[in-house]
């Protein structure tokens, strides 16, 4: 798959250039006298327009002043790092030595390395969402592409654009940055490596960016499809020979299994199946970390990561090249893995010949049917989870969900009298696998609130709620489903499974009915083992903050929402600093708060969520005022002083007064705390 870019020289008018997307090529183009070379690379159609686009998300901060832009670009990274936890060594970051700054984040930090026809345009609906003053949006067309000028080579000004880093950045002064233009940067050390950990919070906020836009235009997204023969999967996310092969450790060459052969393999079905080498990257991981250290030629996971997306390249640029099912390689040889082909759904038929050999449905009369004694539904927690269900929360970034269903597992556990309200009968085993928060902050997080709780009566112990250790393994965005079903096998009893959350808890595309059916499957077979009621914390899709909280804003839409008995929805008020809302969308059984609207505060001593009582859901989610204190927080310093938060207070046209509310509410809520008469620190969630 051949890639394509333009270039041109500094001369007025200049024609643009189209040429390879290489490096031999593009430093060729530099002796040739290029100055500016396109942002983006793409492919060609059979008229020889660009019909795929690839580009790092790049951002231009561009003002007449250039301290507006410095200011608006150092804002961009406390988003970065506040909203998505985006690693900020990844950046590629340059002053223009012209009037702005130029930020790049790396496609393969966010999985978007495989390119989109309307890449440009995802682009743009990602970043306007900042409302940067100085953020060129104008930057984010097609068709050519937008040209940016080239790193280290002299502008007419006397000037050159210049790599910095994010900390540069962000604590150098505006002067200091300014000066670095004055000559180039040839021999600059800290530009990141190739090597991209993922970002993924901005992995979510691009699929959900990519799924608005092709909703909006009304476009269906372009998925490959899988060969004929792979659709006989749908019973499980991959053919047993590559499950089996990526829960393997410690593969090495004596063992007389060759990596390169083995790569081929998961190449050809990921290719294959139509499933993307960010995807397979993603999946295989783990695998490429623990295993053929002992390799010759691919001793380490970079070598072995870099030879897999090779293998992946030749397969899906060779049309005569097709999984096999019947491994030629001996797998199996020493019983190093345990699979049987005979097993997998590519080699058997879903039905047997003989229906006989399935039992079918017990049928009896409506008379003996009201006659049996059919017992009441039972519950873990009155009303909202009952037990050996499933249960979902769902909400936006931000709301909390995290925080809540800590509280509500060590409620359960400690057996207190209620959560926000609702009764709980009896204390309950709870296991809460932690697939997306730091230990650290889970740690600080559960002292606190345990502590709260452990001074009201409780029946049961805080040793009834387990957790899941974070160990060095990456495991976000891996199929975690088996590893809790072994982890709950292993136990004698557990009533509530908690898992924060779906979304990180496997590979598989959950907007995808095909892909979140198997997954369901897995949910509900984990259910099964114990008996036990599984609780699933989700996302919400990208969705005006004005509307009114319903069931199809869930990630995973009707399939997701249809396999649920109960669904609890957060919000979050646009008119009350810190409230959230929380409400049942849905519930099989009888419940008198089915569609009724609580507000929920939180109590930054003991970080419980108190019921507020119910509220008025539409006053709550009326648009307010365009510019809250949020906003002012962000471009406050770590530590602050008051007087500096009411002087950026009363620069956006708002009241000593509203200043001094907003700081109130900020503290209330837990997103500062006063270190002293007149002085804060931003608190880091």
């Amino acid at each position: 798959m051949s890639k394509y870019c333009y270039w041109k020289s500094g001369i007025e008018k200049s024609k643009w250039q189209m040429i390879p997307a290489t490096d031999e090529a593009i430093l060729k183009a530099i002796d040739m006298g290029a100055k500016y070379k396109t942002v983006a690379s793409f492919t060609l159609d059979e008229a020889n327009n660009p019909n795929r686009y690839f580009a790092p998300l790049y951002l231009d901060f561009d003002a007449e002043n250039i301290d507006d832009a410095i200011k608006d670009a150092r804002t961009f990274l406390h988003i970065l790092k506040a909203n998505f936890d985006y690693p900020l060594s990844l950046l590629r970051i340059f002053m223009t030595g012209g009037r702005g700054v130029h930020i790049e984040i790396p496609a393969e930090s966010f999985s978007a390395e495989d390119g989109d026809p309307n890449l440009i345009y995802i682009y743009k609906l990602m970043v306007e969402q900042y409302g940067l003053d100085t953020l060129d949006l104008r930057v984010y067309n097609q068709k050519k592409g937008r040209m940016w000028r080239l790193p280290n080579v002299k502008r007419s000004n006397g000037n050159y654009k210049v790599p910095i880093t994010a900390k540069e950045l962000l604590h150098k002064p505006h002067s200091e940055l300014i000066s670095l233009t004055r000559q180039p940067r040839h021999h600059f050390e800290d530009m990141p490596s190739d090597e991209h950990p993922f970002g993924y919070s901005l992995i979510k906020d691009f699929q959900d960016s990519r799924e608005t836009f092709y909703h909006r235009q009304n476009l269906a997204i372009n998925i490959p499809s899988p060969l004929h023969g792979l659709n006989d999967l749908s019973e499980g996310v991959n053919p047993l020979c590559i499950t089996e092969l990526l829960r393997v450790k410690n593969l090495n060459q004596k063992d007389k299994i060759n990596f390169n052969n083995v790569a081929l393999h998961m190449a050809s079905y990921y290719s294959n199946a139509g499933i993307s080498p960010g995807k397979m990257l993603t999946e295989t991981d783990s695998f490429c970390n623990q295993n053929f250290s002992s390799s010759k030629h691919y001793n380490t996971p970079d070598k072995r990561k870099k030879h897999l997306a090779a293998q992946y390249q030749f397969v899906s640029g060779n049309d005569d090249y097709k999984f096999q099912c019947g491994v030629s390689i001996n797998y199996g040889k020493e019983k190093l893995i345990r699979f049987n082909c005979a097993d997998c759904p590519l080699n058997k038929k879903k039905l047997t010949d003989d229906p006989g050999k399935k039992p079918g449905f017990i049928i009896e009369d409506c008379e003996t049917f009201l006659k049996r004694d059919i017992p009441e539904p039972e519950y873990i927690v009155n009303e909202i989870i009952g037990k050996h269900k499933l249960i979902c929360i769902a909400g936006d970034t931000g709301v909390g969900k995290t925080m809540l269903s800590t509280q509500l597992g060590l409620s359960i556990a400690l057996g207190v009298k209620d959560f926000l309200g609702f009764p709980i009968p009896t204390f309950s085993k709870v296991i809460y696998f932690n697939l997306e928060s730091g230990e650290s902050t889970i740690h600080h997080r559960l002292g606190i609130q345990s502590n709260a709780l452990l001074k009201n009566d409780h029946l049961g112990k805080i040793g009834d709620f387990s957790l899941n250790r974070i160990t060095s393994d990456r495991f976000l965005f891996q199929d975690n489903w088996d590893k809790m079903r072994d982890t709950i096998s292993a136990v004698d009893r557990n009533d509530l499974i908690i898992v924060d959350n779906l979304y990180t808890s496997t590979s598989v595309n959950d907007e995808q009915n095909v892909e979140l059916k198997q997954l369901l499957a897995k949910i509900l077979e984990l259910s099964d083992l114990k008996r036990s009621s599984v609780m699933l914390i989700t996302h919400h899709k990208k969705h005006p903050p004005d509307e009114i909280i319903v069931l199809n804003q869930i990630r995973g839409g009707s399939t997701l929402v249809n396999a649920m008995d109960t669904v609890i929805q957060l919000g979050t008020s646009l008119t009350e600093e810190g409230l959230r809302l929380f409400k049942i969308t849905k519930n099989r059984d009888e419940s008198p708060n089915h569609g009724k609207v609580f507000g929920l505060k939180l109590d930054p001593e003991t970080l419980l969520f108190e019921n507020k009582g119910l509220i008025d859901e539409y006053s709550h989610l009326s648009t307010g005022s365009r510019y809250d204190a949020a906003m002012i927080l962000l471009d406050m310093d770590a530590i602050f002083t008051s007087a500096e938060f009411k002087d950026a207070v009363i620069r956006n046209g708002k009241s000593k007064r509203t200043s001094n509310n907003w700081l109130n509410n900020l503290e209330a809520n837990g997103s500062i705390r006063k270190l002293e008469h007149g002085k804060y620190q931003k608190v880091v969630n």
